[in-house]
């Protein structure tokens, strides 16, 4: 009976041993050229980044022809500004790493009137409504904590976003701070 235990556990870990070489093998590359890789079913498709970086918001306000205001945060340990056509972005990273981005678009050039510049993609549990000087704004979050502000106002689109958390009141604040 040992016997019989002992060969079963010596094929047992001999087939193991054959599939985890075999897992372990790497693929050959593919000797497919670039131009047969781009025709392939599988092959991916990047799309080009719109955005240009500027040094200042007035560098990035003047590549879209149109000024934005808003309050800068005093913690900023970086900052990055960047235009596309039709919209501008300020985005601030303080100490925290916690991240403040405004965005401002002209929905002339953007088109669709109700748009969403924010590009945040999260779904809050939490959507309010108010309106803020002939404004309907939408604060999202999560319960009592607002992250995303959205809303539009004299033909221009706007967003603000934040990593850390706002109550309505500073929310609000923003939003009234944003021109």
């Amino acid at each position: 009976m040992r016997k019989t235990i002992r060969i079963a556990a010596l094929l047992l870990t001999v087939l193991i041993l054959i599939f985890t070489a075999a897992c372990g093998t790497a693929e050959p590359e593919s000797s497919a050229t670039p131009t047969e890789t781009a025709q392939s079913s599988e092959s991916t498709t990047s799309i080009a980044n719109p955005w240009t970086d500027y040094g200042s918001i007035e560098e990035a306000c003047d590549a879209v022809g149109f000024d934005f205001t808003y309050p800068e945060p005093a913690d900023a340990k970086e900052s990055t500004f960047r235009a596309m056509e039709g919209m501008v972005e300020a985005v601030y990273t303080a100490s925290s790493g916690d991240t403040l981005m405004f965005r401002k678009g002209d929905l002339s050039v953007l088109g669709k009137e109700n748009q969403d510049i924010s590009g945040v993609n999260t779904t809050y549990e939490s959507v309010q409504s108010q309106d803020i000087d002939g404004s309907v704004v939408q604060f999202k979050g999560c319960g009592d904590e607002i992250h995303l502000m959205i809303w539009q106002s004299n033909g221009f689109a706007y967003a603000v976003y934040s990593t850390a958390a706002y109550t309505l009141q500073q929310a609000q604040y923003l939003v009234v701070m944003v021109e």
